[in-house]
C-alpha cells in the first residue's frame, strides 16, 4: 500500500511538472521558423545593447516596474509617472522598436507625462534587463497580461503607442479587444509572414479589427522600414477609415531627429480623444 502510494505521488508529481514544463516550453516556442526567429531576435538585441538603468537615476519622475509572467519570467522596464498635479489622466503603454531598450527612450516621452498620462515601458523578454527567450509568441503573451494589469488599475483613458516592431506587437495584441482606447502605430512593417511566421500576425490583417480612436504614421525618408514595406499597410489603414499621417521629412522613430514633432503630434491625438 506504501509503495503504491508513493509510486501514485511519484506519477501525479511528474504529469504535474510535464505539463508546467511543456507550459513554459510552448510559450517561448519559435513560430516563425526554428533558426531563423532566434537568429533574428538574437541579431535585433544586440543592436539595442546593454542597459545602462544608472542614467536614470537623477529623474525623479522616473521610477523603476517590474511584472513577472505567467511562465514565471521577470520583465523590467520604467513608469515615466504623470505631470498632472490631480493625478494621471491615463495610461500609455509604449512597445518599441526591435533594436531599443526600455531606459534608451523612456525619458524621451516627457512630452505626454507633462500631458497628464503614466507612460510604461518595458524591455522585452530576452533583451536588456528583462528575463527569458527572445520569442514573439512569448512576447506577444507578454504585452497581453501587460495590458491586463495595467486595465486593473482602473486609469480612466488607455493608450497605446507602438513602433516599427512594437506597432506589430501592439496591433496582434489588441486585435481583440474592443474597449475604449487610443492607439498609435508609428512606422510598422505590413507583414512578417514574408519572414516566415503565420499570416495570423500580419499587421494588415489585424488592424481589420483594430477598434478604438487610432493614427497611424509614417515616413517617406524611413530607410528602417521604408515606404515600400509599409505601403500596404498605410493603403489598408486609409481603406477603412483610420486617422493616416504620412509625414515626407521622418524616418524611423528616434532615428530621424525629429523626436519632438513625433511627440506633439501623438501629444495632440490623446488630448483631441481623451475622456475628460
Amino acid at each position: 500500500m506504501k509503495k503504491t502510494s508513493l509510486l501514485h505521488l511519484f506519477c501525479v508529481s511528474f504529469i504535474i511538472y510535464s505539463v508546467s514544463a511543456s507550459s513554459n516550453t510552448d510559450l517561448e516556442a519559435t513560430i516563425c521558423g526554428s533558426i531563423k526567429e532566434p537568429f533574428v531576435f538574437w541579431m535585433w538585441s544586440n543592436l539595442a545593447g546593454k542597459p545602462n538603468p544608472d542614467r536614470l537615476k537623477s529623474n525623479n519622475n522616473i521610477k523603476d516596474i517590474s511584472i513577472n509572467t505567467r511562465d514565471g519570467k521577470v520583465l523590467r522596464g520604467y513608469k515615466l509617472k504623470s505631470r498632472n498635479e490631480t493625478g494621471a489622466n491615463g495610461y500609455i503603454l509604449v512597445s518599441q522598436g526591435n533594436a531599443m531598450l526600455a531606459d534608451q527612450i523612456i525619458d524621451r516621452f516627457s512630452e505626454l507625462s507633462r500631458a497628464g498620462f503614466d507612460v510604461y515601458i518595458f524591455d522585452y523578454r530576452g533583451y536588456g534587463r528583462s528575463e527569458g527567450k527572445r520569442r514573439f509568441k512569448a512576447i506577444l503573451n507578454d504585452y497581453r497580461q501587460i495590458k491586463d494589469y495595467l486595465d486593473s488599475l482602473r486609469y480612466g483613458n488607455r493608450a497605446f503607442y507602438g513602433m516599427s516592431f512594437g506597432g506589430v506587437v501592439l496591433l496582434d495584441v489588441l486585435k481583440d479587444d474592443n474597449t475604449k482606447k487610443m492607439v498609435v502605430i508609428d512606422s510598422a512593417p505590413s507583414t512578417l509572414s514574408d519572414y516566415g511566421c503565420p499570416p495570423g500576425h500580419d499587421p494588415i490583417n489585424n488592424i481589420l479589427t483594430l477598434s478604438g480612436e487610432s493614427l497611424f504614421i509614417f515616413g517617406e525618408k524611413d530607410k528602417v522600414v521604408t515606404r515600400e514595406m509599409s505601403m500596404e499597410l498605410s493603403k489598408r489603414a486609409k481603406d477603412i477609415g483610420k486617422t493616416l499621417l504620412i509625414r515626407k521629412e521622418f524616418g524611423h522613430p528616434f532615428m530621424d531627429g525629429h523626436n519632438a514633432r513625433r511627440m506633439n503630434i501623438i501629444r495632440e491625438f490623446l488630448t483631441k480623444h481623451q475622456t475628460r
